[in-house]
């Protein structure tokens, strides 16, 4: 059963996992381009493209509220059926272990008292809730934000016909260290049986659909790797979320 993290190790978390870049460099970047962009990468690693982003997902800073995010998410993971037993509650203990005088020791009452070897546990855990809720307008902007992380630290890659991949496990080592490294998570738009195998025996790298995506996977990940028709469905589930794409004209 996973601990509840505190502020400090979550913050961990994101400052290992995510490097800011300078205002200059943050500066010439929108200077020469409007809106936001990501290269497309084939399976060979090839860039072969580019893909605009949305502002309203790639560009939103609120590190306090991913902090917020990730222990929510890791606190809802507790089971919370820790439980210890009371001197009322541990089996045994009723008869008066000696006379209250006479014998030169300390008076006792029970061999079940706190003090006594396998005696009762004082203030310890009993089955309880762990269970933090945020809404459902924290939970977008907090998703948004930790896509902004990545993609100001260079670890957000997207990538066009994945569908391509073989389905063993030396194809998507052989993929991933196009992009150094062995630690990422692909993000699909649907399930995709092939891929599934090939990353399945991968214990630093895992799949997930990207109406599944939360902050922590996200961020827990060295890489974020996005199939090419996934970017456009980030936030459809919810009809107040913006499209990732950025459109010319008229927005749906």
């Amino acid at each position: 059963m996973p601990k509840q993290a505190s502020k400090k190790q979550v913050k961990k978390v994101i400052v290992k996992r995510t490097a800011k870049p300078s205002s200059k460099v943050a500066a010439g970047v929108a200077a020469k381009s409007g809106s936001l962009a990501a290269k497309v990468y084939s399976i060979d690693g090839k860039a072969i493209g580019s893909q605009s982003l949305s502002k309203e997902i790639f560009d939103q800073q609120n590190l306090d509220l991913v902090n917020q995010s990730l222990r929510t998410y890791l606190a809802n993971q507790r089971k919370g059926t820790a439980s210890t037993k009371t001197r009322a509650e541990v089996s045994g203990g009723g008869r008066k272990p000696w006379k209250q005088k006479g014998t030169g020791r300390a008076r006792q009452g029970s061999i079940r008292s706190p003090q006594w070897k396998h005696g009762g546990i004082v203030h310890g855990p009993k089955p309880r809730s762990y269970v933090q809720k945020l809404n459902k307008k924290m939970k977008k902007q907090a998703l948004f934000g930790a896509l902004t992380l990545k993609k100001q630290s260079n670890d957000f890659i997207v990538i066009s016909n994945l569908e391509k991949l073989g389905a063993k496990t030396k194809d998507a080592v052989k993929l991933l260290e196009k992009f150094e490294t062995r630690d990422a998570l692909l993000v699909l738009e649907n399930v995709n049986e092939k891929l599934k195998r090939a990353f399945s025996n991968l214990p630093k790298s895992e799949i997930e659909l990207v109406r599944n995506l939360n902050p922590y996977k996200i961020l827990v990940h060295q890489k974020v790797i996005f199939e090419k028709g996934a970017i456009s469905q980030i936030g459809k589930n919810d009809g107040n979320l913006p499209n990732a794409v950025q459109k010319k004209g008229k927005t749906k």
